[in-house]
Parts: C-alpha cells; structure tokens; sequence
C-alpha cells in the first residue's frame, strides 16, 4: 500500500488498511453519554459533534478532532456526553 503523506487527500481506505473500525452516525445520534463507562476514543472524520457536559454545550469537535480520549488514560466513567 501506498505511504499517505501530509500533503495527500485522506480517505477511510487507508484506515481499512489498518483494521481501524469505522462507525459512521446519524445527526443527532449520541456517541456515549457522560457518567458511561469508556474504552474507546473516536476521530472525527466528517461532520462535527457537540460535546456536553451537565447539560451545557462545551465544545464543537469536527474534522479530525477526537473525543473519549480520557477513556484511554483514565479508568473513569465518561466525563461528557458526544
């Protein structure tokens, strides 16, 4: 396979490659809710996403923002709702 550069157009075959499992979501559709256990983080590859903590709109995460991060690092439940 070809190496994919800073300067070439990304595309969800390159991920495909690499057995990264793809999840595509409807508007409006909730990723995980805060207080949910996580083991899982998500990149955002179309679109944007509202991220809410206590039911107040923190931040927008769009193309090639990640969220759930914290799953990763901590063992904590889910600090906001995607």
């Amino acid at each position: 396979p070809a190496a994919m550069t800073l300067t070439s157009p990304f595309t969800f075959r390159f991920l495909e490659q690499f057995g990264v499992p793809l999840r595509r979501i409807r508007a409006g559709e909730r990723l995980f809710a805060q207080g949910e256990p996580g083991d899982t983080m998500l990149l955002v590859l179309e679109g944007k996403l509202d991220v809410v903590v206590n039911g107040r709109k923190v931040a927008d995460v769009g193309l090639h923002g990640i969220v759930g991060e914290m799953a990763l690092i901590d063992d904590a439940p889910r600090s906001a709702t995607a």
